[in-house]
């Protein structure tokens, strides 16, 4: 699971990693040697790290655009509420699932899927908005997860969108006029 990017290569060594837990996530006991820098000396540091092996720590995130148009005043951007079991409260999220192996070829077929399946959105120009063998931002500074991010540009509602899985709680209407929307439209003048 460890991995050294080009940016620490050299400098952090990993002393151990064991695995302390897995079933959603996964945490791991991580050691590393830090290197002498500044005023202080090299120093050995253990760190909780969590990650999701089963998605090869790979996430794939969209932010799909509506520009101007087709009764819009300006662009406008889809954002989810789903339950998000950290906080146990119901979210505004983008587009956002696990890379399978065993299901997607890459992390822009993962997006499209998840996409379709959350938003209930399809097609559109996607753009990725990392370079070209980038390895993904990271989650947060201590998870092993990557996220690669995509703009898709005009999506339109999904004639069949995928199936949500069965921890999914995402509220999902297309009524703009509806008491308590649950997509939130975000205006863009651009």
């Amino acid at each position: 699971m460890a991995s050294t990017g080009a940016q620490g290569a050299g400098k952090f060594e990993l002393l151990s990693e064991k695995q302390i837990h897995q079933r959603y996530l996964t945490l791991y006991n991580r050691t590393v040697r830090f290197p002498a820098r500044e005023e202080q000396p090299e120093a050995v540091h253990e760190f909780d790290v969590v990650g999701h092996p089963q998605s090869d720590f790979q996430f794939a995130v969209t932010f799909p655009f509506h520009p101007h148009g087709r009764g819009r005043k300006g662009g406008q951007v889809t954002v989810l509420r789903e339950y998000c079991s950290g906080v146990n409260d119901m979210m505004w999220v983008l587009p956002t699932g696990g890379f399978s192996p065993k299901r997607h070829l890459n992390c822009l077929e993962c997006a499209k899927a998840e996409m379709s399946e959350e938003a209930h959105l399809e097609g559109g120009d996607w753009h990725p908005l990392t370079p070209a063998g980038h390895p993904g931002i990271p989650e947060v500074k201590w998870c092993a997860n990557r996220f690669t991010p995509y703009l898709c540009i005009d999506p339109q509602e999904a004639a069949v969108p995928g199936a949500r899985d069965a921890e999914e709680v995402i509220e999902c209407t297309w009524d703009r006029g509806h008491e308590s929307p649950t997509y939130l439209w975000l205006e863009v003048d651009l």
